[in-house]
Formats: C-alpha cells, sequence, structure tokens
C-alpha cells in the first residue's frame, strides 16, 4: 500500500541525502589526500556505484526493495557487532562507516514509500551500529565522545534522529487509496 510522502518524511530524506553527500566527499577527499588520483578513483567510484543503485532502488520501491534491504541491513548489523567484538573492524576504520552511511542513504529513500519500515530499518541500523562501536570501546575504554566522533559513529547521531521523523511521520500518515475514498465522499 503506497503513501503520500508528507513532510517529516521528506525532511528526514534531505537530512539523509545531505549526510550521504557530506560523509561520501569527506571519504573522497580522504581518499584524494591518501591515494594516487587512479588508486582514490577507484576507491570512491565503487561506493557511489553502490549509494546509487540502492538509492534508485528503493525509491523506485520495486517489489523486492524491502526485503532486500531488510536483509542488508540485518547482514550490516549481525556482521558490524561480530567483527566489533572480534576486533576485526575498529572506530576508525573507514570502510564500516562508508557501508553504514551508503544504507543509510538507501533506506531514507526507502522512506519515501515505505516510511514505517525505512524507520523501523534505520532505527535498528543506528542502534546496531551504537552496539558495535560499544563493544569495540569496551576492549580499549575510550569515551561516548570517542565513540560518536570516529568515522563510524558520526553517522548515529543522524541515521537516529531521521528513524524518529520517519517512525512519528508514519504514525500520520493515511493511505493514498484510503484519502481517496475519504475525498470522493465528502
Amino acid at each position: 500500500m503506497r503513501t503520500s510522502a508528507p513532510f517529516l518524511t521528506r525532511v528526514g530524506v534531505a537530512i539523509m541525502s545531505l549526510i550521504g553527500v557530506l560523509g561520501l566527499g569527506f571519504a573522497a577527499a580522504d581518499a584524494f589526500a591518501d591515494l594516487e588520483t587512479p588508486q582514490a578513483i577507484g576507491t570512491i567510484a565503487p561506493w557511489l556505484v553502490l549509494v546509487t543503485s540502492l538509492s534508485a532502488l528503493a525509491f523506485l520501491s520495486l517489489r523486492f526493495a524491502p526485503w532486500a534491504l531488510a536483509l542488508l541491513t540485518a547482514f550490516t548489523i549481525v556482521f558490524g557487532i561480530m567483527e566489533a567484538d572480534a576486533g576485526q573492524i575498529t572506530r576508525d576504520d573507514p570502510f564500516s562507516g562508508i557501508w553504514v552511511l551508503v544504507l543509510a542513504v538507501a533506506l531514507g529513500f526507502l522512506g519515501l514509500n515505505h516510511t514505517r519500515l525505512a524507520g523501523g530499518l534505520l532505527a535498528a541500523l543506528g542502534a546496531g551500529q551504537l552496539v558495535a562501536l560499544f563493544v569495540d570501546a569496551n576492549r580499549d575504554g575510550a569515551g561516548l565522545a570517542d565513540l560518536l566522533g570516529s568515522a563510524a559513529g558520526s553517522v548515529v547521531i543522524p541515521i537516529l534522529v531521521v528513524a524518529a521523523l520517519f517512525l512519528l511521520d508514519s504514525r500520520q500518515q493515511v493511505p493514498v487509496e484510503e484519502s481517496r475514498h475519504a475525498d470522493a465522499a465528502a
């Protein structure tokens, strides 16, 4: 059942898109500063293709898009916590931060058509990332500021804010079909 995208949902999509542009822009600047130009392009291009592809999949709302993004979210949460516990992925690892950002941007676009589902998936993704950061920080005694200021932690708060916007807005949405029937009856 499709619903119209109200104001808070659109604000959430705009926030997630802005965070995506800023985050990937930061990663690109870092790659070009540390690597030769061809290597930097080779590092950034796959992320751009991935965020564009997943966002298009979510925006076009193909039948399998919610399921595919839910599966990727579950995998990301489980993998992130397991890897943090094993010490393989750390707070300063840009890979985990960029992947979570790419997935969050795609979930933001999913919110245009499936607001409640996208809000729930974003909340789970943010909470899972937060748990992984706590697990990783528990090994070396890092504080909360260190957690959220890291490459992987910097996306947690925007993800949770957008999740809250989506979940709040999904409670107020009226399905398009029901609103048409109400308009016809009036």
